[in-house]
């Protein structure tokens, strides 16, 4: 009864229902609601969202993603929540994305993490590149980590934006190039996914100082 009358606030910072968030059409299968934890840290994604003409409801708090699975659990066939960087809802996307293992081969070369994967999608924004990783995953992670039973560590997916125009132009450069490019666009991505830590910080500073020093030559 209570889900009833709980009023969610979303990223214009007006507040809906429940059965607001459920929309009047019918329902045939579960609707994704979509919901983003911190303003500040998935900015990127937020404006993404709303150049798109998407909604999302913001849950900021500590208790917010246990409240979320409550829900599931009591609506499993009405909707399931995700958080704006779990996944790239078709609104986003100008085209379907099509494999390229050249620009796949560049990437993972530069980067080197076996853990990554690399992924092409046509995306009516303008960033070379998202990072995702899946809802459930992150939702496991996250509560081990609560209760000391998981060393954090997640899989990642980085989308990589084809109608970017840095991006469009990558095989076209000499391979130093395509490494420092490769890195760089990398380092953005995780940048706008989540807090860097000690390596990549020091990586991306670097590579910073790199273009500032080819700038003044």
């Amino acid at each position: 009864k209570v889900k009833d009358i709980i009023i969610y606030k979303d990223l214009d910072g007006k507040f809906v229902t429940f059965k607001e968030l459920l929309g009047e059409e019918e329902i045939k299968e579960p609707k994704t609601v979509y919901y983003a934890s911190d303003e500040l840290q998935q900015a990127s994604y937020i404006k993404m969202f709303k150049e798109a003409g998407l909604k999302a409801i913001l849950c900021d708090t500590f208790i917010d993603p246990h409240f979320l699975s409550f829900i599931e659990y009591k609506t499993p066939d009405k909707l399931k929540f995700k958080r704006i960087d779990a996944d790239i809802d078709g609104a986003l996307k100008s085209g379907e994305g099509e494999e390229d293992t050249v620009l796949a081969d560049i990437f993972k070369n530069a980067i080197k993490d076996e853990k990554l994967t690399v992924k092409f999608e046509k995306l009516k924004s303008q960033v070379p590149a998202i990072m995702i990783t899946d809802e459930y995953m992150r939702r496991y992670t996250e509560m081990g980590q609560m209760y000391g039973m998981s060393n954090g560590e997640l899989n990642y997916t980085m989308i990589v934006n084809t109608e970017n125009p840095v991006i469009a132009k990558l095989k076209e450069l000499p391979e130093d190039k395509q490494k420092f490019v490769a890195n760089y666009v990398y380092s953005l991505a995780l940048l706008s996914f989540k807090k860097l830590d000690a390596n990549e910080l020091d990586r991306f500073i670097n590579d910073n100082l790199q273009l500032l020093d080819n700038f003044i030559k």
